[in-house]
Order: structure tokens, then sequence, then C-alpha cells
């Protein structure tokens, strides 16, 4: 018996939120359907009906919907997702259509789609420029092949539950997989390199540069968390400690109910005379609670540095420089093999949370560097307006 597909429209007086009802068959199990409006949108339901039923009349021949309207369906999905999260869709499905050459969706078969990945990885795949239409090579990045291979998967989803594809052809294709390379970690003689030009580089604060990438290099502190230390957080050290300082912070998104996650970082001796220097020098001229301004990291600016140094690697890489945390890293691990611990991580947990502890940590292992430049004199840069890359101030470092 044939399946009958039309679509009928029912106003449903008994419905007081969503009368105008739309009642149809599906086509591939013979059930009936039913898709409701609101009171107000009698409009959009005899539209939504209207090519519901031109949808229906369309013979249901697997693998023969054209790729560009396949393309413009899950566009429609995405109008109320991020416009990151729609560029890199349509920069994936752009790189799919300009390197497999697909006509319809029938031609994305698991064959086409493991060389396509194939491609992607060994950097042979190219895009179509969004504005200029110029063809553009995809870096060979694994993260970004696994991006591509989230939105084929989608892709293949929403064609699988309309019927035009029979079995999804990316079910059998396995993700691409993480490589992690070894960490780049610069040499001593590189970013001590990096504080010796900051009084040649024009329009920076050369003083709070100084004293935030020796930070970075000697705690392991977060970029951004280095930022939004405040002088409150800061113990200076003196004779009693041998000169050895402390960081103490938390950072949680709520503080009167989150659990406070407080973390403690020594500072080694001359790194603490330095802080101190800062911090006087910003005491004296009432600058404000915090050890820099909160949009001192401007990529400009650290792209002239890194340039004036021939520093050729991201900042984040400051963070592996040999300095207090690997020392601190190498004391807690022989305290753990004291102990018993199967992981450095129970006795930083357990042990390490003590600021008394972490204290003596720094004593021992304080560490002298040796051949830094003088701390530049207190001189705060004019706000450069070139420096911002959008309205809001901000330029945040694609590492």
């Amino acid at each position: 018996m044939p399946i009958d597909p039309t679509v009928t429209y029912w106003y449903r007086q008994d419905r007081k939120r969503k009368p105008h009802v739309i009642c149809w068959r599906d086509p591939q199990n013979g059930r009936r359907r039913f898709r409701a409006f609101p009171k107000n949108k009698k409009g959009v339901a005899l539209a939504w009906a209207r090519e519901l039923e031109r949808e229906l009349a369309r013979p249901q021949v697997h693998g023969c919907e054209p790729w560009d309207s396949c393309v413009e369906q899950l566009v429609q999905q995405m109008r109320h997702k991020s416009s990151s999260y729609r560029h890199e869709m349509m920069r994936a499905l752009s790189t799919v259509r300009c390197t497999l050459k697909p006509t319809t969706i029938g031609d994305l078969t698991p064959v086409a789609l493991d060389d396509y990945f194939n491609k992607l990885l060994a950097g042979d795949a190219v895009y179509e420029h969004s504005t200029t239409g110029e063809l553009l090579t995809r870096s060979p990045n694994p993260s970004q092949a696994r991006k591509d291979w989230s939105c084929v998967r989608r892709l293949c989803n929403l064609m699988v539950k309309r019927g035009y594809l029979a079995t999804n052809p990316i079910a059998t294709v396995e993700p691409p997989l993480w490589h992690c390379p070894e960490p780049v970690v610069p040499e001593t003689a590189e970013w001590i390199r990096l504080l010796e030009v900051l009084p040649q580089v024009p329009n920076i604060d050369a003083q709070a540069w100084h004293v935030y990438i020796l930070l970075a290099a000697t705690t392991g502190i977060d970029r951004d968390d280095l930022v939004r230390i405040t002088l409150r957080e800061i113990e200076l050290g003196d004779e009693d400690t041998s000169h050895v300082g402390m960081i103490r912070w938390s950072r949680t998104k709520r503080q009167s109910t989150a659990k406070q996650n407080v973390q403690y970082h020594a500072l080694s001796p001359v790194v603490n005379d330095r802080v101190a220097s800062r911090i006087g020098d910003l005491t004296c001229r009432e600058a404000g609670p915090n050890l820099f301004p909160w949009r001192l990291y401007q990529r400009r600016q650290w792209t002239r540095i890194a340039e004036a140094a021939g520093f050729q690697h991201p900042f984040k890489t400051l963070r592996r420089v040999t300095g207090t945390q690997v020392a601190e890293a190498a004391a807690l691990r022989e305290a753990a093999d004291e102990l018993g611990h199967s992981s450095i991580r129970i006795t930083r947990a357990h042990y390490a949370s003590n600021e008394r502890i972490m204290r003596a940590i720094g004593r021992a292992t304080a560490v002298k560097l040796p051949g830094l430049p003088a701390l530049p004199a207190y001189a705060p840069a004019e706000p450069n307006p070139r420096d911002h890359s959008d309205g809001n101030g901000s330029d945040v470092d694609q590492d």
C-alpha cells in the first residue's frame, strides 16, 4: 500500500500556545509526524508546509543530493552558533570541496574521506578564501584535522537524518590522532636576550616587561594569571627567609561559593629583589593594586620585543625555562620517593599546599640567575592605539 505523503494543516483551538499544526507521513517508516507553530506564526507554518511538500515530492534516491544544497542546509542549522564555530565549519567544508571536488553528497565515501584526511595531514589540502576567492593551503595541523573530522561528521549525520545518505560514510573513518611534539625549551641566553633589548624597544613599559618575563621564566605562572597578580598576593622575602619571596594566589569563578584553590610560587633572591623594586616604584606613585597594568601583554608589543631579541618561540615557552618551578618539581619528586607516593601529584596535593613547606623548598632550591641585565627605571608607556587589534583594547596571542 503506497504511503500518502500529503501535508495537512490543522488549526486546533484547544491548543492555546501552538494552535497551527502541520501533519504528514514519514516516507521512510510510514508514521504520522506533527509540528506545531505559535499562534502568531501562521505564515511561517504555511511556508514550512509548502517547503515540506516540495521535499516529500522529491525522489528519495540516496547520494544524489547536490553538494551545495547539502552545505546550504547545514548552514541554516548553524544560525545560532558562534561566529568562530561557523568559521571553522565553513573552512572545513570549503577544504573538502576544493580537495575532493564532490558534486553530490554520495561522493563522500570512506575511501575518499581517508584520502582527504591524509592530504590534510600532509599539507596538500587547499581551501577557498571566503572574501577574495583565492586558493590557500591548509597547514598540516593535527588539531585542525580533528576539527575538520568533527565538521564532516556533523554534515554526514544531518544527511543521514534527512534521508540523503543510506549509511554514514564517516562512521568507519578514524579521527586523526593527536601528535604531541616535544616541548620547545628556550635556552637561557635566548630569554635573557629579551631582557637586554627591552630598553631599546619603543612604546613599551620596559620595567613591567622585565619583571613580567622574569616571573614567567622562573615561576611558570600563566601569562594571563601574571597580569592579575595583585600586590596583596606577594610576600617579599627578608633575611629571616634568605630573601626568598612567595606569591600566593587563587583563581575561581565564584569566590563566595567555590573552593579556594590556592597556589604558592617561591621567588628566588634575585627575582625577589627586582619584584621589591617594582613594588616600591608602584607604591610611591600610587599606581594601583596590581603588579602590572591590566593591558600589559599585547601581541604587537611582544612581537616587537621578540623580533629585536631574535626570539623565535611563543611567549608561553618561557614557562618551560629551567627555573624555580623545575627545582621545586625535583625537590617534590625526591619527597615523593621518600614518602612512597606513586605520583608527584599526591605529594603536591597533600604536602606542597602548605606555605611553610613551599617556602622551605624555595630556600633549598633558590635559583641564581647570573648575568641578568639591570632593572629598567619606572617609565610607564603611553597607550598606543595601534597595539590593539580590536576596539576593546585586548589582543589575544594565537600561540
